[in-house]
């Protein structure tokens, strides 16, 4: 956008723009998100790359305590959470093997006592949300995870507000997720499943169909809108149905990934998702708290 000679001399105001459910560090000007889900460590880091981010790394000791507080209030077990640190090389002493999925340099460190410690030819790093102390983890093993990313940025100059990048991909209340390339809407109401799948496809969309760990992540992350109704808990409906002994999705994409809830699915033809926790699925009959539409890009 073009702007008037007398804005130009103005100075500039950057906001940290960091989404719903992130954390912003002003200190680092970096977006925290922090995952409950239990990954391992390559799974992780491809949901931190859908958010155009990586495993966090930690620099100093403010990051350190700053992403200790952070995910102790979440991770109420006091476990280990991912950080994005690995190494191909068995001697986990030598600060030189370990490299950072952000790319930033190795330059500091806050092991427990004891640690790190090798376990073969790889290993990755995770922290203790009891004191921020780190150890060295398998990486095929499974726990919550921390991504970090830059804010979006929004320059403010005089009051004419310019959002940096602004790509209109999805229409008006659709968000893009460039994973999957298509565009996703949440909508909370207490609906049934028929009244969903036809709102949807009234609105050029179908019911959201879900073919990987990371899409399921993402909806789960964006129907958290709406927690704490009371009627039928947290669930939303997705689009798999029981079609005469098939499962099946409605936008007639293939069932190449499910998520089912332990003891599902049962005897009901229809499928919600529970946001929180594991983002698990079960299927019902009933009416629940709402729904995800989900279309191709605006052309």
């Amino acid at each position: 956008m073009i702007l008037p000679f007398f804005l130009l001399t103005l100075p500039f105001l950057v906001n940290a723009q960091c989404g719903v459910g992130a954390i912003y560090n002003e200190k680092n000007n970096l977006c925290y998100r922090i995952y409950k889900a239990a990954v391992d460590f390559d799974t992780a880091e491809s949901i931190c790359l859908t958010l155009n981010g990586h495993l966090a790394s930690v620099h100093n000791l403010d990051d350190n305590i700053f992403l200790t507080q952070q995910a102790s209030k979440l991770i109420y077990d006091n476990g280990p959470v991912w950080l994005g640190a690995q190494t191909s090389s068995p001697n986990v002493r030598d600060p030189n093997n370990w490299k950072w999925t952000d790319g930033t340099p190795f330059d500091y460190q806050n092991y427990r006592i004891g640690q790190p410690s090798s376990l073969g030819s790889s290993a990755c790093m995770q922290f203790l949300t009891s004191d921020g102390t780190w150890l060295t983890a398998t990486c095929t093993d499974e726990f919550p995870f921390i991504c970090a990313s830059e804010p979006k940025k929004i320059t403010t100059v005089s009051g004419v507000t310019c959002p940096a990048n602004k790509v209109n991909r999805c229409p008006s209340r659709y968000v893009w997720f460039q994973y999957t390339q298509s565009c996703y809407r949440v909508v909370i109401a207490q609906t049934s499943f028929d009244s969903a799948n036809q709102y949807c496809k009234n609105d050029g969309a179908e019911l959201a169909s879900v073919h990987s760990y990371t899409e399921n992540e993402f909806l789960s992350q964006i129907s958290t809108t709406g927690l704490g109704e009371t009627y039928n808990g947290y669930n939303i409906w997705i689009g798999l149905i029981n079609n005469n002994g098939q499962w099946q999705w409605t936008d007639g994409s293939p069932v190449d990934f499910v998520n089912w809830e332990s003891n599902y699915p049962q005897s009901y033809s229809t499928t919600a998702m529970i946001p929180d926790g594991d983002h698990r699925w079960y299927n019902s009959n009933y009416a629940q708290r709402g729904y995800i539409c989900k279309r191709p890009a605006v052309h």
